[in-house]
């Protein structure tokens, strides 16, 4: 079902028009001066980018809260200021963070309308976007949407999720930079020994 379907004299008048929860394949038009709330489209939506744009520089806001779009890297390209990133990124949850809009009157839920654009994995996780998955034991990574988790140094033990080197540990002395590599080395004045059984 098209939004012009409901589109017609009364766009004018509106103050609030809530369509949320609906089967709506796509938006030619904003009413003017109106709230339009879109949010928890049961279907991804084609949003028209030039009425996207004319809507929100004459004040109209657009709901499209837990709205998936269906032509999200067209608006990306379309409507570069409206699609304004802020500087950093919100709560981390499930191993991913997202960035909100700038702007005010349009509301979104980033990880379903833009996550490839809006959302990172974060330090800790590795993926892309919002399909992370923690680095396991004796990993870790600092980087957002890293590709791999890198190995603690060799005789060093870290917690899954780890966010960097510093969470790994040594079994014996500490990390420190040796010859452009990090390595578990013994504190000074102190050597390593190892047991008869072969254990450090």
């Amino acid at each position: 079902m098209a939004f012009s379907k409901y589109y017609g004299k009364l766009a004018q008048s509106l103050q609030v028009l809530d369509l949320s929860s609906n089967r709506l394949a796509s938006l030619p038009a904003v009413p003017v001066a109106t709230r339009l709330v879109l949010s928890q489209n049961e279907i991804p939506i084609t949003v028209t980018p030039s009425a996207l744009a004319e809507a929100l520089r004459k004040g109209a806001e657009v709901w499209l809260e837990h709205a998936e779009v269906a032509n999200w890297q067209e608006l990306e390209l379309s409507l570069p200021k409206e699609l304004q990133l802020q500087e950093t990124f919100g709560e981390t949850r499930e191993g991913f963070a997202c960035k909100q809009l700038v702007e005010p009157l349009l509301r979104v839920t980033p990880s379903v309308f833009m996550p490839e654009r809006m959302c990172a994995c974060q330090p800790g996780y590795k993926g892309s976007a919002i399909h992370c998955s923690p680095c396991q034991d004796n990993t870790y990574t600092n980087a957002t949407n890293s590709a791999r988790c890198d190995p603690c140094p060799l005789h060093s033990v870290a917690p899954d999720g780890a966010a960097s080197w510093r969470s790994c540990r040594c079994l014996f002395g500490e990390i420190q930079w040796h010859q452009g590599a990090l390595r578990c080395q013994c504190l000074r004045e102190t050597t390593l020994v190892d047991e008869p059984d072969g254990t450090l």
